[in-house]
C-alpha cells in the first residue's frame, strides 16, 4: 500500500487534511511510478506507472486520485512491468507529480533490500518434549507413539536448518479416533523464535473401541496446521509427518497351552500397535523368567517347596509375541486338577513396578 500525502502550512501548522491535489501519470514527462531495481543487478529496473491500469482490477481503489488516500497496485495488471524474481531483492522506490509539475522525488533511499517472495513456507511437525529431540541425525523428523498422559507436539517452519518465521499464530487440530478430536486452537511460540511452535495434547486414559460412540479411540491421529503465513503473506504448504499413534491399550496374553508331559508353557501375546514385548518401559529389553508370574491351584501338586507361586525356570523366544516358559518342577504327581495361571509381574508399590511393556511403555 502507498499513501499520498499533501500537505501544506494553514494557521501556523501543518495541515494535510484540507488540500486536494490532483496526482498525474501523462505518459509523456510527468510519469508517476514505482520502480524495482536489483540489487544484484541495478540495471534490471521494473517500472510500474501509476494510474494506467487502475482501473483493469475493479477490487483496488484508484491510483490516481485529488484526495489524500492509500492505495493497492497489483503489479500483474503492467504487461511492461515484467516478472520479479521470487528470492530477489530489490531497493524500491517513487517519483509522484501533481497537475503543476511539482514532484516528490523517492526513487532512491525508499525502501532498500526489499526480498520478493512467493514460495509458500513448509511446515514439518515433530513429536517429543523437546525441539531438540524431535530430529534425528539425518534431518528426518521422528514419528512417534503416544501413551496416556501429556504429548507434545511440534510445527517447525522452513527446513530443519533454515527458520521460516511465522507472524501469524498458527492453529492446530487433531483428527483421531472417536468422536472427540482437537478442533482448531493456538499454539505457542518458542521463545524468540517464530519458526517454532508446539502445543501439549493430552491423551486421555478412557478409550474405547467404537469410533462412532465413544470419545477416544486409540489408532493413527492425523495433525493439521493452519493459519500461518510467512512475512511476505504466503500461506503455507500442508505439514509434513503429520501423523502420529495413540496406544494406551497394554499388552495381554490371548493364548497359553501347556505341553504333554507338563514341562513347559507356550503363551501368546497380543498387541494391536506393537512389534512385540518388551522388560522396560522404553520399549526395549528381551523378557525374562523373572518377568513371569506362575500361580498353581487346585489338585494335590504344587511347585518343588510346596509353592503356589513360582517363575518358570527358563523361558525361549520361538517367535515374535510367543514365548515358551519351562514351568518349576512339581513336589509331587498331579492328579489332573491343577490350573497354572501365567500373568505378567506386577510388584505392589509405592511405586508399582511392571515388568512387561508394549514399543510405548
Amino acid at each position: 500500500q502507498i499513501q499520498i500525502e499533501n500537505c501544506g502550512w494553514r494557521i501556523g501548522s501543518v495541515d494535510c487534511t484540507n488540500y486536494a491535489e490532483i496526482i498525474v501519470e501523462d505518459n509523456a514527462s510527468l510519469r508517476s511510478r514505482i520502480e524495482f531495481r536489483s540489487v544484484s543487478d541495478p540495471t534490471t529496473v521494473h517500472t510500474y506507472y501509476l494510474g494506467t491500469r487502475s482501473n483493469a482490477d475493479p477490487s483496488l481503489l484508484p491510483e490516481l486520485t485529488t484526495v489524500n488516500t492509500e492505495f493497492e497496485i497489483n503489479l500483474n495488471l503492467e504487461p511492461s512491468f515484467g516478472p520479479l524474481v521470487d528470492s530477489t531483492s530489490y531497493d524500491v522506490g517513487y517519483i509522484v507529480y501533481d497537475d503543476r509539475g511539482n514532484v516528490m522525488n523517492k526513487l532512491v533511499n525508499w525502501m532498500e533490500n526489499a526480498k520478493y517472495d512467493i514460495t509458500r513456507p513448509e511446515v514439518v511437525i515433530g513429536y517429543g518434549a523437546q525441539y531438540s529431540s524431535i530430529a534425528n541425525v539425518g534431518g528426518q523428523y521422528i514419528t512417534d507413539t503416544t501413551k496416556v498422559g501429556d504429548f507434545k507436539i511440534w510445527a517447525k517452519f522452513g527446513s530443519e536448518l533454515v527458520d521460516d518465521d511465522t507472524p501469524r499464530t498458527p492453529k492446530i487440530a487433531i483428527d483421531r479416533g472417536g468422536t472427540g478430536d482437537l478442533t482448531s486452537t493456538n499454539m505457542r511460540p518458542v521463545t524468540g523464535n517464530k519458526s517454532k511452535w508446539y502445543y501439549i495434547y493430552s491423551v486421555d486414559s478412557l478409550t474405547g473401541d467404537n469410533p462412532d460412540m465413544n470419545s477416544f479411540v486409540d489408532g493413527i491421529a492425523t495433525v493439521s496446521i493452519t493459519a500461518a503465513v510467512d512475512y511476505a503473506g504466503n500461506t503455507i504448504k500442508p505439514a509434513t509427518n503429520n501423523t502420529f499413534l495413540i496406544d494406551t491399550t497394554p499388552p495381554t496374553i490371548n493364548n497359553s497351552s501347556i505341553e504333554t508331559d507338563n514341562s513347559a508353557i507356550t503363551v501368546t501375546f497380543t498387541d494391536a500397535f506393537s512389534s512385540d514385548v518388551y522388560n522396560t518401559s522404553a520399549g526395549s529389553g528381551a523378557l525374562e523368567v523373572d518377568d513371569f508370574v506362575l500361580k498353581i491351584a487346585n489338585g494335590t501338586a504344587k511347585f518343588a517347596g510346596g509353592l503356589t507361586r513360582a517363575s518358570p525356570t527358563a523361558i525361549d523366544l520361538s517367535a515374535a509375541w510367543t514365548y515358551k516358559l519351562t514351568l518349576p518342577l512339581l513336589d509331587t504327581i498331579p492328579d489332573g486338577q491343577e490350573v497354572i495361571t501365567i500373568s505378567p509381574k506386577v510388584e505392589e508399590g509405592p511405586p508399582v513396578v511392571y515388568h512387561i511393556f508394549d514399543r510405548i511403555g
